[in-house]
């Protein structure tokens, strides 16, 4: 995702987290998908996959 889409992956804490934290995550997450969605089209997650070869 980065080099395709300029697409980065942070790491927002380790092995346990807190509830703010997820709720955090989850919204910032559904923030991002839809922007990126808008840029690089409704099947972009989807393309991804496949280049990935899953």
């Amino acid at each position: 995702m980065d080099e395709r889409y300029g697409v980065r992956v942070y790491e927002v804490a380790g092995c346990v987290i807190d509830k703010s934290i997820a709720a955090h995550a989850l919204g910032y997450n559904e923030v991002m998908e839809a922007e990126i969605v808008r840029r690089h089209g409704a099947d972009v997650f989807e393309r991804a996959e496949c280049e990935a070869g899953c």
